[in-house]
């Protein structure tokens, strides 16, 4: 370590913790600010805008994690990923209003759509096999957080009751809940040696 490198090494050691929440903050207000706009836009008949509107929230999400990148692939798997998660919220709530069973559409897309992109993501950007990481109980748990929170604020939102602004604190609550046990679950992983660039994702 240069003589430089050592001056500033309090400084960096406490950078992490702040980046952490830098990032816990971005990622959770881009996907929230998404999720939220696309229904009230949808229930002004604005679907389309608003499914726009989420995509751009969930690619900003993944921004915030990984920055931007003059790589191709990155920017595929970006999106890619992005998309996934996008086909995953509004599949289920286009399915939801057209009459289907609210639990079936949660136990067949919802729910398999978030767990499958969170194991997805993982896998392609870190170089470990899919199916390694779709049967991990940690992923398990923290796509079961986010889908479960997204069908309590739908519902909540339907229902009337508790009103707009506190039915969107259940999906606020949740993703940010689902954002720091994602953490929590990458890097006691990487402490097993599974997963190497866990930063990355936090």
């Amino acid at each position: 370590m240069s003589a430089g490198n050592a001056r500033t090494g309090t400084s960096s050691d406490s950078n992490p913790l702040v980046k952490g929440i830098l990032k816990l903050v971005g990622t959770t207000g881009f996907e929230v600010a998404g999720l939220i706009v696309w229904l009230q836009l949808d229930a002004r008949s604005k679907s389309g805008l608003g499914l726009i509107i989420l995509f751009i929230g969930l690619v900003l999400e993944r921004l915030v994690v990984v920055g931007f990148s003059r790589k191709l692939d990155d920017w595929l798997a970006i999106l890619g990923s992005s998309w996934w998660e996008y086909a995953a919220w509004g599949l289920w709530f286009t399915l939801i209003a057209k009459g289907l069973s609210p639990i079936g559409v949660f136990a067949l897309v919802l729910l398999p759509g978030l767990h499958f992109q969170h194991a997805f993501l993982v896998s392609i950007k870190l170089d470990k096999t899919f199916s390694e990481l779709v049967r991990h109980k940690g992923f398990i748990l923290f796509g079961l957080i986010e889908a479960v929170g997204g069908a309590l604020w739908l519902s909540a939102l339907r229902s009337g009751t508790p009103p707009v602004i506190p039915a969107h604190l259940i999906i606020i609550i949740a993703i940010t809940i689902e954002h720091i046990v994602q953490g929590i679950v990458l890097n006691a992983i990487n402490k097993q040696g599974i997963l190497k660039q866990v930063s990355l994702l936090n």
